[in-house]
């Protein structure tokens, strides 16, 4: 694009009901990838709006997106490229900030972008990451929705 244009980001705000028609066909690798994003979300949500480069790589691994071809398929080859080139830098669902340097060396964190404010509630991640116990066991979290979004939500 030109330099110093605009970029927008089109937000579905169509009542859950509407949701219910399908307007948009999505494709099973567009579903996968939105899995991801909100398994991002929750990882950074539960670590209290924050996390580490080192440590969201980490938990990508442990999900098996590195050493799975099939997975890595689904972000053309390169997650750590996906992730930075695509949710941060074009769809800002997450936030890349520089910290610090540690011994020369850049440490970043990821938090939620714009976009993951505007279009995914809180009280959803909460309750995907607590599908097996009740939200109130992450009593931190609890409480933020509960302040921000209402307990009627939860």
């Amino acid at each position: 694009g030109k330099k110093g244009g605009r970029s927008y980001i089109l937000v579905n705000e169509l009542a859950a009901a509407e949701k219910a028609i399908s307007y948009l066909s999505i494709s099973e690798k567009e579903t996968a990838r939105m899995g991801i994003i909100f398994s991002i979300l929750g990882l950074i949500f539960m670590e209290n709006g924050s996390v580490s480069e080192e440590d969201l790589f980490s938990f990508l691994e442990r999900m098996g997106m590195s050493s799975n071809p099939e997975l890595a398929e689904i972000f053309d080859g390169d997650v750590k490229k996906y992730i930075n080139d695509v949710l941060v830098t074009k769809q800002h669902y997450l936030r890349k900030v520089k910290k610090e340097c540690v011994d020369a060396e850049q440490v970043f964190e990821y938090m939620w972008g714009d976009r993951a404010d505007a279009e995914v509630k809180k009280s959803d991640v909460l309750k995907m990451v607590s599908e097996n116990c009740a939200p109130k066991m992450f009593n931190e979290q609890y409480e933020k929705v509960k302040n921000e979004e209402g307990l009627e939500t939860l």
